[in-house]
């Protein structure tokens, strides 16, 4: 089932994840082409850590993510746990 095998195949990168891309291009030296990422063209990126906030007497300041004009790779989804004012789980956003 083509949903279990890509499930089973994001586990394992997850297990890996700490690797640096950069590094994983160097020790498998794929063949290089303009035309895409040498490695992959689509990437699938789960924010699941807590966005850190600052705030100063009358002035609360958040982080934002800026859309960008370019993509390294053809597909890129980002995204992240929503949680409720408990800090329950409540979905995902992206």
């Amino acid at each position: 089932d083509l949903l279990t095998q890509v499930r089973q195949t994001s586990l394992a990168a997850y297990t890996h994840q700490d690797i640096p891309f950069e590094h994983l291009v160097g020790k498998l030296n794929p063949h290089r082409s303009a035309a895409h990422q040498p490695l992959f063209q689509v990437m699938l990126a789960l924010q699941n850590t807590e966005q850190p906030s600052f705030e100063l007497p009358g002035l609360q300041v958040d982080s934002e993510i800026w859309p960008t004009e370019t993509s390294m790779f053809d597909l890129a989804i980002t995204v992240g746990e929503h949680r409720d004012d408990n800090g329950t789980p409540a979905g995902m956003t992206g």
